[in-house]
Order: C-alpha cells, then structure tokens, then sequence
C-alpha cells in the first residue's frame, strides 16, 4: 500500500437498501486504489442491510432506530480513522479507478477540502426515472469547477479536520440537504471545495410517479426546518406561498419550454405532495395535531380536484391526488371544525393552485392529460405490492 497518500475512511450510509448495497460493497473491493477502512452505518434498517455489509468484512456499526442521513453520517465520521472521509451511498456503484480520481485532486498546488464527482443515472425508461433523471439531477455538468453550488457528499472525498471543525453535518436534514448546509459551513470557513466531473458513480435507483415527488420534497425539508417554516401554520402558510408553488412553476415552465411534455402531471404534483408532506413533518415536530394535519390534508384534496375539474375538465386527478400520500389513499373521515389558521393555509394553497392552474396554456393542460394515464399506470404496480 502506498502510504505515500492520506489514510482514507470509506463509509457508505444504509437504510433498507439490501437491493443495491452489495453491488455498491463489490464495486468498492475491485478499486485501484483501497481504503483503509470501509464503514457501513446501518441507519435502522428493517431488511438484510447489515447481514450483507457484514458479509462484505465491512465495519458495521448499527442505529437501533432510523436517525436519518445526516447522522448516519456523523456516525460513520466519528468512528473513522482516517485522514481524508470517503463517503458513498448505498444505491450506488462506482468503477474501479474511482477513489484514485477522487484522491489525484488532493495532491496539487491548490489545497482543497473536500471534492465531488457526479452521478449518471442507469435507469430512465420510466416517467417517474426520467422526472428523477431531470429534476433531481446529480452532476453540476461536463466542467470542472471550484466552490460548486455544493458539495453532493454522496459521491464525495472530504478532509476529516475541515469536517469536525465545522460540527460535522446537521442532523435536522433526515433525508436530504446536510451537503448542501455542510458546503455551505466550509465555505464561509473559507475552505476551497471542487467538482471533478471525471469522478463519476452509476445510480442504481428505480422511482415510482407518487415516492419520487414526495422525495423531492426531502431536498427543500431540511432547509424549511432550519428556516423556521415548520413552527407554526402561519410560517407553513408563509412557505407555501413563497416556495412551493414557485418551485412547481418553474418545474412546468420548463418543461413546457424543452417539451417534456410526459413530466407535465408529475409536475403539477409538487404543490399538494410538498404540502401533505410539510404538514406530516410538522406533526412529527409536535407543532402541529394530527387530526388537524388530516384535516386540512383532506381540504387541500378537495380544493386541487374541484380546480382540476374547471381546468382540467377530467376526473382523473382523483387517482393522481392519491400520489401525494404515501399509502397512495385519499384521507377521509369528517373533518373536526377549522381553526382561522388551518383556513388561511387551504385558502393560500387554493388560490396558489388556481394560479398555477390558470398559467397553463389549454394546450399544455390537454398534454397533462394525454399522460396522465402513463404516470397512473407507472403508479398502479407500486400500489399492488
């Protein structure tokens, strides 16, 4: 072994991910260049996750409970010996020359901290693949850069020193955004963070139409969280109207300008799902009843069909409103009586929608249509198992 070069700590976070982690584990034992140690955190698994890491002859250090990324994460830094963190996720596997790519951007002139390479996706055949392939794209492009927009530390080589003085990662973000708030902390350090395009890693995920936009809603929670947009309905209310239906908006515009028109009816998913999905994190806050989530929960479905019926002259949308939950079923039961706040929200989220709804050229409400059938049929698989 060269110990010419920093010791390196790999880890790779895992929660149920039996399907692809032992592709991920195969791929890490043919590198050109080994770790020192490979880490497997095991983040609560209810699967063979950590039957099939321990096979591996990885270190597995188990979670009783589900903590989320971010402190699967912490885990797997605190316990690794190495100079430099390597960090892989489960659902990923990368080619042989791999770490040695990631390692040759820490021996020249320009010190930097921490480096990324981008993910190609393997599977794209489906709507729901192709949304993930499109609007949650990992990769910054074919340039190599410095200081990216972040660090996607999925795919990352970050020196351990920078890492502790910065506090390691947020624990907030259960799911998403700890690399993003991570790069941010470093770099107001002053520390120098690159993009490497040449390092690359294959995504082995398959997305269903309902989880992939109730998972893009995890890039934006974490965020949310820290913004304070969860302590109460009125800031919930307040991030409806500044985030989520401009994040939808955009999502349509563009989609319409590169006429990707198949993306259209997940794209006009994003303000319902972002909206349950808030409403069930401020549950599990305690800043918000659960009767009062189902409630309004059930309001919201009711105000997105009746302004798809008007604009969208189908019924349809019924099943796909479905999408937005994750047992795929519409809540129901009598609604307990609405507070002035849980009114001012569905009446912010009725008028955003109507908005949105509005925006969209006749022709391009015909197009979200003609594919609805294809992101319902995509959907019914995922609901039958």
């Amino acid at each position: 072994m060269n110990r010419t070069r920093p010791t390196v700590s790999l880890f790779v976070p895992a929660c149920n991910a039996a399907t692809t982690l032992e592709a991920c584990l195969r791929a890490l034992g043919r590198q050109t260049v080994r770790p020192d140690e490979i880490i497997v955190v095991d983040d609560g698994s209810t699967d063979r996750t950590a039957d099939l890491a321990e096979r591996s002859g990885a270190t597995v250090i188990r979670h009783r409970r589900n903590r989320g990324v971010a402190a699967a994460r912490n885990t797997a830094v605190r316990a690794a010996r190495g100079e430099l963190i390597a960090s892989l996720d489960a659902d990923l596997v990368a080619p042989r020359d791999w770490l040695a790519r990631m390692l040759a951007n820490f021996g020249g002139r320009r010190r930097i901290v921490g480096c990324c390479g981008q993910v190609i996706e393997k599977y794209t055949g489906t709507v729901a693949d192709c949304w993930r392939a499109t609007h949650m794209k990992l990769s910054f492009g074919r340039r190599r850069s410095y200081n990216p927009r972040w660090l996607y530390c999925g795919i990352a080589l970050i020196r351990r020193d920078a890492l502790v003085d910065v506090g390691l990662f947020d624990e907030r973000c259960r799911s998403a955004y700890e690399d993003v708030d991570l790069s941010n902390r470093l770099c107001e350090c002053g520390h120098t963070l690159l993009y490497d395009p040449a390092v690359v890693a294959t995504h082995l995920k398959r997305s269903t139409p309902g989880d992939v936009v109730r998972g893009f809603w995890s890039y934006w929670a974490g965020k949310n969280e820290m913004e304070g947009a969860y302590k109460s309905l009125a800031a919930a209310t307040r991030l409806l109207v500044r985030r989520q239906m401009g994040i939808a908006a955009y999502r349509l515009a563009t989609d319409i300008k590169r006429r990707r028109y198949e993306l259209l009816p997940l794209d006009l998913l994003i303000p319902l799902t972002f909206c349950v999905r808030d409403l069930e994190k401020m549950v599990q806050l305690k800043t918000l009843r659960c009767a009062a989530q189902r409630a309004i929960s059930r309001r919201l479905v009711d105000g997105c069909l009746e302004r798809c019926a008007r604009h969208l002259s189908s019924t349809r949308p019924r099943a796909w409103a479905a999408l937005a939950f994750a047992n795929g079923g519409l809540p129901n039961g009598r609604p307990p009586r609405a507070t002035s706040a849980a009114d001012a929200y569905v009446r912010a989220f009725s008028r955003g929608f109507d908005h949105l709804l509005t925006d969209i050229p006749q022709r391009n409400r015909n197009r979200i249509l003609e594919h609805l059938p294809t992101v319902l049929d995509e959907a019914r698989p995922a609901a039958g198992r």
